[in-house]
């Protein structure tokens, strides 16, 4: 058995104890059978309205691509500053500099 399956299985094994375990608690016990109980309430509910659920995932793709798009927006925006800054630091500096000299060369009375 190669390295990647002996890994597979030993994750899945580790997630199936941890499950195990967590369901002692009483309280994660009820929620993940409250969830499950929606979830397949929903299930049915796409099950019989295919239309729904096909009109609700255009819906959530396009919402993502608003968001990716708005993202990437400003990723565009934070490199532009960030660009404009590094042409623009040297200058400063350099005006800062001759302030400083400007400002020493100047003998108090």
């Amino acid at each position: 058995m190669s390295e990647k399956n002996i890994l597979l299985r030993n994750v899945c094994l580790g997630a199936a104890a941890g499950f195990i375990i967590s369901m002692f608690h009483k309280p994660t016990r009820e929620s993940v059978i409250q969830e499950a109980k929606e979830l397949g309430g929903m299930a049915e509910y796409y099950f019989r309205n295919p239309s729904v659920l096909s009109d609700d995932l255009k819906t959530k793709l396009n919402d993502a691509k608003h968001v990716v798009q708005h993202v990437t927006d400003d990723l565009r925006f934070v490199n532009e500053k960030v660009n404009e800054l590094k042409e623009t630091t040297p200058v400063v500096l350099g005006a800062i500099k001759d302030a400083k000299e400007r400002l020493s060369s100047i003998k108090p009375d």
